[in-house]
C-alpha cells in the first residue's frame, strides 16, 4: 500500500491542476506584496511583509485551492472507472484510507510550499529586524516573543487547515459526485460562513467563518479553542461523509 500512496501523491502533486493551484497561491501572495512595496509599513522586514501578504487574498482563495487537486482527481477516477479497477487489487477500505492520506499530503504541500518560497524570498530581500506590527487573534502573544516562531505557527495552522478543509471537501465529493460541484459547494459554504452566519450573529457566538482557518489574525477575538474545535468539526464531518458514503456505495 505504501507504493500506492507514493504513486498517488506523485500523480496528484505533479498534475496540471495542482501546478495551477500552486501558481494561484503564489500570485495571491505576490499581489499584496507588490502593492505593499509602494506604501510599506515603516521599517518592514521579511516577516512583516510575509504576514501582510498572507492576510489579504490567500484566506479567501486557500479553501478552494486546497480542494482542487485531490478532490477533482478522485471524482475523475470514480467517473472513469479507474477506482473499480483498483478494487480488484486493493480493498475498498484501503483505497479510502489512501485517498484520505494523499489528499492530506497534497493539499498541505500545495498551499504551504509556495508560502515557504515566498517567505524565503522576503527574508533574503528584506531581512529580519526588530520592527513590530499590531498582531491580534489566536497565538498573537507568540509574535511579541518570536516573530519566526509566530510565522512557524502561521505555516503550521495553514497546513492543518488545508488538510481539514480539503478532507471536508472530499467528504462532500462523495455526496455530490460531480467534479465541478466538488469545487462549487465548498465555495458556497465559504461565502455563507462569512456573510449569512455573520448577519444572523452565529459568528459572534462561535466563529464559523472559513477565513479564520487560513488567517489566525482575521478576528480580534479569535481564540485558539475556537480555531481547533472548528478544525475538529470539519475534519469529523469530512471523514464521516467520505467513509460512510464510500461504504454505502460499496454495498449498492
Amino acid at each position: 500500500m505504501n507504493n500506492y500512496v507514493k504513486y498517488e501523491v506523485k500523480r496528484c502533486f505533479f498534475s496540471k491542476i495542482n501546478l495551477m493551484a500552486m501558481i494561484m497561491v503564489m500570485v495571491s501572495l505576490l499581489i499584496p506584496y507588490v502593492s505593499d512595496c509602494k506604501f510599506p509599513y515603516p521599517n518592514s522586514d521579511g516577516t512583516i511583509f510575509f504576514i501582510r501578504s498572507n492576510i489579504y487574498l490567500l484566506p479567501l482563495l486557500a479553501p478552494i485551492i486546497c480542494c482542487l487537486p485531490s478532490s477533482t482527481k478522485y471524482i475523475e477516477d470514480e467517473t472513469s472507472g479507474i477506482s473499480k479497477f483498483l478494487f480488484i487489487k486493493i480493498k475498498r477500505k484501503d483505497y479510502l484510507k489512501v485517498r484520505l492520506i494523499v489528499n492530506a499530503m497534497v493539499s498541505a504541500f500545495t498551499i504551504v510550499i509556495p508560502q515557504i518560497i515566498m517567505l524565503s524570498f522576503l527574508i533574503l530581500r528584506h531581512g529580519i529586524n526588530g520592527t513590530e506590527i499590531e498582531v491580534v487573534g489566536a497565538f498573537h502573544e507568540v509574535f511579541f516573543i518570536s516573530k519566526i516562531g509566530y510565522i512557524g505557527i502561521v505555516l503550521l495552522v495553514t497546513m492543518l487547515s488545508s488538510i481539514v478543509f480539503s478532507t471536508f471537501s472530499m467528504g462532500l465529493s462523495k455526496v455530490v459526485k460531480n467534479k465541478y460541484l466538488t469545487i462549487i459547494v465548498p465555495f458556497v459554504y465559504v461565502l455563507i460562513s462569512g456573510t449569512i452566519f455573520y448577519v444572523f450573529g452565529i459568528n459572534d457566538i462561535f466563529n464559523l467563518n472559513v477565513s479564520i482557518l487560513f488567517d489566525i489574525s482575521y478576528n480580534l477575538y479569535l481564540t485558539i479553542a475556537n480555531l481547533l474545535i472548528y478544525e475538529a468539526i470539519l475534519l469529523f464531518i469530512g471523514i464521516s461523509l467520505f467513509c460512510f458514503w464510500g461504504e454505502k456505495n460499496s454495498e449498492e
